[in-house]
């Protein structure tokens, strides 16, 4: 054995082998960290009481519903549909009666179905998420929603979860992380994306790329970022109240349009020391929205 590392560093190989061990120490290391993260957060909902799902299987065999509402950027589609959570019956299929599950073609793929290590290491695509037509669940490739935690809320419930995809090829590929919360709502909601406004957008609006601006609300728009197809019924949708909302407090990113309405404060995973204080955060926001 000692004869053959010798031989294997003396030679043009030793590149190779050094690569090989430094791979397979990062993926064992990845592989930790999303086990632990899993086995904490399953500990923080068994202690709140809140559902736990690592790996987001109850997103594929929700209904998929299809709500037609105002578009609100390129990245949104008029007609848009998504996975019916967080309020109905969540046992329903495709067909919409309870207890249906409807098949999944992408249960039958091998690399969807994998679990444990290799499972772990690989992304798939995660296709209820996709039929939303909203940016961010349509956005690069591997796209992957994992460790679920379902928390009451009012008349149905809040689904908190990990997302990710990437975009680039090769050395230029990037993984986007996110802690995302996703609700149902009992009315539709204009389509439109609200971010926090960067000095880029400032110099877009110099030049004649304006997002919507709020009359009467200066801080609301110096804070953030706002795109819709459908200006109006935006403005319409900001009253007083949800601007107060929106203006005091952290910066938020909204993806939002039909029933539904995705939020996070910023890119990364949310750790699970401050997991509790961000669902909080997140009821804390829709109530003063005034969404249910």
């Amino acid at each position: 054995m000692d004869k053959f590392l010798a031989i294997t560093a003396s030679s043009s190989f030793a590149p190779v082998f050094v690569f090989i061990l430094t791979v397979a120490g990062i993926s064992v290391l990845v592989w930790y960290l999303q086990q632990k993260r899993k086995k904490d957060l399953a500990a923080m909902c068994l202690n709140g009481g809140f559902e736990f799902d690592e790996q987001a299987v109850s997103l594929s065999g929700l209904p998929v519903l299809k709500v037609s509402s105002p578009a609100a950027s390129p990245e949104y589609s008029v007609s848009s549909g998504f996975a019916a959570i967080g309020g109905g019956d969540l046992s329903a299929g495709r067909s919409g009666q309870p207890g249906t599950a409807a098949p999944d073609p992408y249960l039958n793929d091998p690399i969807y179905k994998k679990n444990g290590f290799w499972g772990a290491l690989f992304a798939y695509d995660s296709p209820p998420l996709a039929h939303t037509k909203l940016g961010i669940f349509n956005s690069g490739r591997a796209r992957r929603a994992a460790n679920l935690v379902l928390v009451p809320f009012k008349r149905g419930k809040i689904f908190f979860f990990d997302y990710r995809y990437t975009t680039g090829r090769g050395k230029h590929s990037h993984t986007h992380n996110f802690t995302l919360a996703l609700m149902k709502t009992a009315a539709s909601i204009p389509d439109f994306y609200l971010r926090p406004e960067n000095f880029l957008d400032k110099i877009g609006e110099f030049i004649g790329f304006d997002d919507i601006d709020i009359q009467g609300h200066p801080g609301f728009s110096s804070k953030y970022h706002l795109k819709s197809s459908f200006p109006e019924a935006v403005v319409s949708f900001f009253n007083n109240e949800r601007i107060v909302a929106m203006e005091n407090g952290p910066a938020w990113n909204v993806y939002a349009g039909g029933p539904y309405f995705v939020l996070f404060k910023k890119r990364g995973i949310v750790p699970v020391a401050a997991y509790p204080n961000y669902i909080e955060e997140v009821k804390t926001l829709l109530n003063f929205l005034n969404l249910e």
